[in-house]
């Protein structure tokens, strides 16, 4: 009687052990997959706030060349604060700022003045600003950059492109056996030559027409022979009547 209480218990106690683990593993995966749902879901968001950031900025762009070419009204100075608070608010950052140093990740160099007095590439002009969000790069800023001159090797230099290497022709096998001829092309053919011109001021020739083969006599033909008329039977007199009184072929006298 305790022996089988005994296996009864371990039994039990073996059925729990694999009870509580299958209960652990579903607890771990369903924790994996709330962090990948909750993941994706920020990763989905950041990219929607970029798209629509990214759209927005030729917006933001004709709101600072309106304000630096006249002064703005107060409804469109009101606009435009909303618009760059709320902007700023979703994460949008504007950089670009006369006396940067330039950064080739960040700036858009469009010009290059040389100077020997500088001894790093200064940005001295911001033709448009640049944004991002956070890390991410939504729009390098435009510049005029002033420094010393650009020589090939320097970090701030752009390295010149490398030439692709031609490529290597395959190891051709050599073989005792005679080298077949080349097959004629176009330009091996042998041309006809071409016809002389006929002097200026002669009518053009006619063109050259090819040699027909004689003509080959008809067979001739003969008429279609006329239908002979029936012959009609000679008439035979009647018994008793003179022509018929003589005798057969003999003169009647």
């Amino acid at each position: 009687m305790d022996g089988s209480q005994a296996r009864s218990a371990e039994e039990l106690r073996r059925l729990l052990q694999e009870r509580t683990a299958d209960l652990q593993r579903v607890k771990a995966e369903y924790d994996n997959y709330r962090k990948r749902v909750r993941r994706d879901r920020l990763a989905v968001r950041r990219i929607a706030v970029a798209n629509v950031l990214t759209a927005l900025l030729p917006v933001l762009d004709a709101v600072d060349r309106a304000r630096a070419h006249e002064p703005m009204t107060p409804g469109l100075k009101d606009i435009a604060d909303t618009l760059e608070s709320q902007a700023g608010g979703l994460g949008l950052v504007a950089f670009g700022e006369v006396g940067d140093e330039f950064d080739p990740a960040r700036h858009d160099a469009l010009a290059h003045h040389v100077s020997e007095d500088a001894d790093r590439l200064v940005c001295t002009a911001v033709l448009r600003p640049g944004y991002r969000i956070g890390d991410q790069l939504l729009r390098p800023a435009q510049v005029e950059v002033t420094g010393p001159r650009w020589t090939p090797g320097t970090p701030s230099a752009p390295e010149p492109a490398r030439s692709p290497e031609p490529a290597r022709s395959p190891a051709r096998v050599l073989s005792s056996r005679p080298p077949l001829p080349p097959e004629p092309t176009a330009s091996t053919r042998p041309l006809r030559s071409p016809e002389p011109l006929a002097p200026p001021g002669s009518p053009p020739s006619p063109p050259s027409l090819p040699s027909l083969p004689p003509p080959q006599p008809l067979p001739s033909l003969k008429p279609p022979e006329s239908p002979k008329p029936p012959e009609s039977p000679k008439p035979t007199g009647a018994p008793g009547s003179p022509e018929s009184s003589g005798p057969p072929g003999g003169d009647r006298r």
